[in-house]
């Protein structure tokens, strides 16, 4: 089977979990902002050093209509952040120089936010710049953009999956990471990637499983949480090629999808299963179209778009959606198929998984399937 990138369609919903507040590997502990705080002294140091450089992007905020105060209390709070970087980077600590490069783009990317309106007291900018940004491992060759590149993936998961899982999962593959072995900007991207995906971040699940098979061994079963530890981590990734809701330890094949669109689902009418590969599965709500993307970590609703072709439950290709938006019927299911119930819109069994619709249901059943003869290999739109 050919696996499909995940990110073809645009996203309508995925589960989610609240935004994080403490450190990733801790209980959370709210760090609120306070303008009257002593400044982190060798923070303070750093950026009065650098002040002619951050003249630029602070005349750009005050521009953008940041007052002085805004400025100086994010300013502050980034201190909490980088303290414990220096701790970690003592190679940085040890040098003037480089103390003061990571300073700058720490108050740099700090600037932008506050000047974006992206760093209020709780958000999630605050968050990465306070627990996140402190794993990045400047002794290994990443560069002061990686807290930016930080940042903007909390911001595209949030919401989405469990960041503060994502952020534990970097900073398991930043303990993993072997003596020696440069990790560059790009390969904390490809750590980061790999983390989203173990999160649930299923659309990330293409790309992410290209990057875990280039990591160290040590550093992807770091992050998958592979039970059997680096010997076992690719064999695990190639089980998961061609049994996607499968994975070692994580029992998360039997699930519930979706909901009615006044709730916030993505369903207005129940919807109907058409077909599926175990991974992608086509799926119609009245006149309307989706994708729905499973794996062994977590389930994405897509919006398809429109003219693609379908898969009818028992694997005929049809050239789209039917014209009305009629309430679905039950179907006659063939042999094997009685346990799902009378009242069965749709369904489709792949790669040991089966999708079920019912015809009263807003939510679609994944569970895993006892056999029989699997429907066509879904093609991508």
């Amino acid at each position: 089977m050919t696996e499909q990138p995940s990110d073809a369609v645009e996203p309508v919903t995925d589960s989610a979990t609240g935004p994080p507040t403490g450190p990733p590997s801790g209980p959370p502990s709210k760090q609120p902002s306070n303008p009257d705080a002593s400044p982190a002294p060798r923070w303070a140091d750093a950026v009065a050093r650098n002040a002619q450089a951050l003249a630029r992007p602070l005349e750009i905020a005050r521009a953008g209509g940041v007052d002085d105060h805004e400025l100086a209390v994010a300013l502050r709070f980034a201190g909490a952040g980088f303290e414990p970087f220096l701790d970690r980077q003592r190679a940085v600590a040890n040098s003037v120089a480089l103390t003061d490069e990571w300073a700058l783009g720490w108050a740099s990317t700090v600037i932008r936010l506050v000047t974006a309106r992206r760093f209020a007291d709780g958000s999630l900018a605050q968050w990465v710049v306070r627990w996140v940004a402190p794993l990045v491992p400047a002794d290994r060759g990443c560069t002061p953009a990686a807290i930016g590149d930080l940042v903007e993936a909390a911001a595209r998961l949030d919401g989405q999956v469990d960041v503060t899982g994502w952020a534990r999962g970097v900073e398991s593959a930043v303990g993993a990471w072997p003596e020696g072995e440069p990790l560059s900007d790009l390969r904390l991207r490809e750590v980061g990637a790999v983390a989203a995906w173990r999160a649930g971040f299923v659309r990330l699940r293409g790309a992410a499983r290209a990057a875990a098979l280039t990591l160290p061994p040590e550093v992807a079963a770091a992050v998958l949480g592979t039970p059997g530890g680096p010997a076992t981590v690719r064999s695990a990734l190639a089980a998961n090629a061609s049994r996607p809701g499968e994975w070692p330890g994580v029992a998360g094949s039997r699930r519930s999808i979706g909901a009615f669109r006044g709730f916030g689902g993505p369903w207005r009418l129940p919807p109907v299963v058409l077909g599926g590969d175990g991974h992608r599965w086509s799926v119609r709500s009245g006149s309307e179209r989706f994708t729905v993307l499973t794996d062994a970590f977590g389930t994405a609703v897509l919006a398809a778009p429109e003219g693609s072709g379908t898969l009818d439950p028992y694997g005929t290709q049809s050239a789209g959606p039917p014209q009305s938006g009629s309430p679905p019927q039950p179907i006659e299911l063939p042999p094997g198929w009685a346990g799902h119930g009378g009242d069965v819109t749709g369904a489709a069994r792949a790669a040991g998984l089966a999708l079920v619709s019912h015809a009263h249901s807003h939510r679609l059943s994944l569970v895993p399937d006892d056999g029989g003869a699997p429907t066509p290999e879904l093609q991508a739109p």
